[in-house]
């Protein structure tokens, strides 16, 4: 778990909250806006690309 904390950047408490209980479309936007605040840094496109292929492969 620590691990994957330190891979996400994110503290624990943030891992489970509940904040993605709202609506698909608003995931969608934030995600969209996530995805366009590290488009210019390889590194973290790299890693959303991991997280998100390890996801969907689930």
């Amino acid at each position: 778990m620590e691990r994957l904390l330190e891979c996400l950047d994110t503290p624990l408490n943030e891992l489970f909250n509940a904040e993605h209980l709202r609506p698909t479309n608003e995931l969608v936007e934030q995600l969209h806006e996530i995805i366009n605040s590290v488009k210019d840094d390889s590194d973290k496109i790299e890693e959303l690309y991991k997280v998100v292929k390890a996801i969907v492969t689930i």
